[in-house]
């Protein structure tokens, strides 16, 4: 795995070096009227245009995370209460000659005739 981490980075490094060296040209750049326009190489924009995106996904991803790690939380929480009941009610013991023991099961079943 290590291997394959260092190969896929250095055949990053290597197209990134082809695409600057491909596009050495200079552009001019301008944003709105905003910026004062000035020229910069054709490589820079498309490398901070690359990084920018990549750490936009950055952040979104990190904030979908959070969320789902949120609910995550919240659905362990529900699921060891309801564990919990479902413990106690294997638990309760009655008899057919016990009606309030009939009852108590009835009540948490939901099934009052």
């Amino acid at each position: 795995m290590k291997i394959l981490k260092r190969l896929l980075f250095g055949l990053l490094l290597l197209l990134i070096l082809s695409v600057s060296v491909k596009n050495a040209g200079n552009v001019r750049f301008r944003y709105f009227g905003l910026i004062d326009s000035f020229e910069i190489p054709l490589f820079l924009v498309l490398l901070l245009s690359g990084l920018l995106g990549t750490f936009t996904g950055a952040i979104v991803g990190s904030i979908n995370r959070y969320r789902l790690e949120k609910t995550i939380r919240r659905q362990r929480e529900i699921m060891g209460k309801l564990q919990a009941e479902v413990s106690s009610l294997r638990n309760l013991t009655f008899s057919g000659s016990n009606d309030e023991g009939n009852n108590r099961v009835r009540r948490a079943r939901g099934n009052w005739v």
